[in-house]
């Protein structure tokens, strides 16, 4: 299930396509994976689509790309849903953690915080 999630974090995802996937069903694979993970299945693709952001924004080769586009790039079609999860999740702003490169905020592979 991980690996489906981490395949496939850049486009709409459902607990559905998830189950399906594994031939199980969306109540079963919910409560396998988050007894295996700790973490809900939506949990888990937003910790992975928020992380990536991370990286693309602090990473000096993808300057060029708007928020707007890394936000879609990790599955976000909405920018002003994308900067809230982000706030939240990292506690700074995607321009922030562009500008800063994402040192100055603080940005860690172990942050965790949505559950």
């Amino acid at each position: 299930m991980t690996r489906y999630l981490d395949d496939n974090f850049d486009r709409p995802v459902r607990v559905r396509d998830v189950a399906t996937q594994v031939h199980l069903s969306e109540r079963h694979a919910a409560r396998l994976f988050q007894q295996e993970t700790g973490c809900t299945i939506i949990a888990y693709l937003t910790r992975r689509r928020l992380d990536v952001a991370a990286q693309r924004l602090a990473d000096p080769a993808l300057r060029p790309l708007s928020v707007a586009a890394v936000a879609r790039s990790c599955g976000y079609a909405d920018t002003r849903h994308f900067s809230t999860a982000f706030r939240r999740y990292w506690g700074a702003l995607p321009t922030q953690v562009r500008a800063g490169g994402g040192t100055t905020h603080g940005l860690s592979a172990d942050r965790g915080a949505i559950r």
